[in-house]
């Protein structure tokens, strides 16, 4: 038997390819004039506008499958801009080349091409350039992660508590024996503590921030 222990225990999760967490609005100062029109934030004096925000949603529904409120959206641009000035302050910054190789490489894992790529992109109307900096961006802030965020390995102990933990909250189900699930269930503790390192590293870098919604 087959089992996917995702469908059976319900985790924490991150959003796309970086993973950050949602913003606690306590530690956001909300006030109601913008420093212009159409801003809608601030991070550190970076101003984010209404249509970016609006044009995160599409980019994030059409090259990921998400949908996401404007409230999330934000949410979502205020952590990646921090995460990204800290990557850019660090010099984990890739220029398009790099950026292209590495989209390349994983495109391969999936037996799939660049070209392959850009007709995905043409069919909803999309700028692979566009695309191509996006991934600049996204890179930049995984790799700045990789490093900056560490994660504890998972032990045997915890691997053997989630298994019997999922075991008595569905005692009707059958499950294949736990040397079997192992490694699934190992990856999966290490995915559950990848989000929850990375949002704590999010809440440190939002308490030193300046970050401002404007209502």
């Amino acid at each position: 038997m087959s089992l996917n222990f995702r469908h059976w225990k319900i985790t924490t999760g991150v959003w796309v390819l970086v993973a950050v967490a949602a913003l606690a609005a306590v530690l956001v100062l909300v006030t109601t004039r913008p420093p212009g029109p159409d801003v809608v934030a601030e991070v550190n004096g970076h101003k984010i506008t209404k249509q970016e925000v609006q044009e995160f949603q599409t980019r994030t529904y059409l090259w990921y499958g998400q949908n996401a409120t404007e409230e999330q959206a934000l949410e979502q641009m205020i952590a990646e801009t921090l995460l990204y000035r800290e990557a850019e302050r660090e010099g984990y910054l890739l220029t398009s080349e790099e950026a292209e190789q590495e989209l390349v490489t994983r495109l391969a894992l999936m037996g799939r091409t660049i070209e392959d790529l850009k007709a995905q992109l043409q069919e909803v109307d999309l700028s692979y350039d566009e695309y191509l900096l996006d991934l600049q961006r996204q890179l930049a802030i995984e790799h700045y992660l990789d490093d900056a965020v560490e994660i504890l390995e998972i032990t045997l102990q915890e691997a053997v508590e989630y298994y019997e933990d999922v075991l008595r909250q569905y005692p009707d189900q059958q499950f294949p024996p736990f040397e079997q699930v192992q490694s699934q269930i190992v990856e999966l503790l290490s995915q559950e503590k990848q989000q929850e390192a990375m949002f704590l590293f999010i809440e440190e870098l939002k308490e030193k921030a300046d970050i401002r919604i404007y209502t």
